[in-house]
């Protein structure tokens, strides 16, 4: 299970089965650099939070897909989808105890499998 953001820090970083997401930061590959004001972030990486705005841009859609609170996952699989077409891949996930590394992730996912009776 992945949760974002509605819980504590504290009370996540206890939970071994559970994904806590505070941030994400996604790599843009753009064949030269992708112009935008200074945020802070290695070249071409953005914040989650854009990248449908750049997603949507890149395909000359104008349109708002996931605004507010009341997301449909059709829609964020959608994006997902068109960030794929366009070479976007997940660049670090900041959880409760840090930066996710792919061993924890791994571990998560057995771990939540296992208390789901899956594997």
């Amino acid at each position: 299970m992945i949760l974002v953001g509605g819980t504590t820090r504290k009370m996540m970083s206890k939970k071994t089965d559970l994904m806590y997401i505070e941030s994400e930061k996604i790599k843009v590959l753009v064949k030269n650099r992708l112009i935008m004001r200074n945020i802070n972030l290695p070249q071409n990486i953005v914040f989650v939070c854009m990248v449908e705005i750049i997603v949507l841009a890149f395909e000359s859609r104008y349109e708002k897909l996931t605004i507010g609170h009341n997301i449909k996952w059709e829609k964020i699989k959608k994006i997902y989808k068109l960030g794929l077409k366009h070479g976007m891949k997940i660049s670090s996930i900041l959880g409760a105890n840090g930066f996710y590394k792919k061993k924890d992730i791994d571990k998560i996912r057995t771990l939540a499998l296992g208390a789901r009776g899956t594997k």
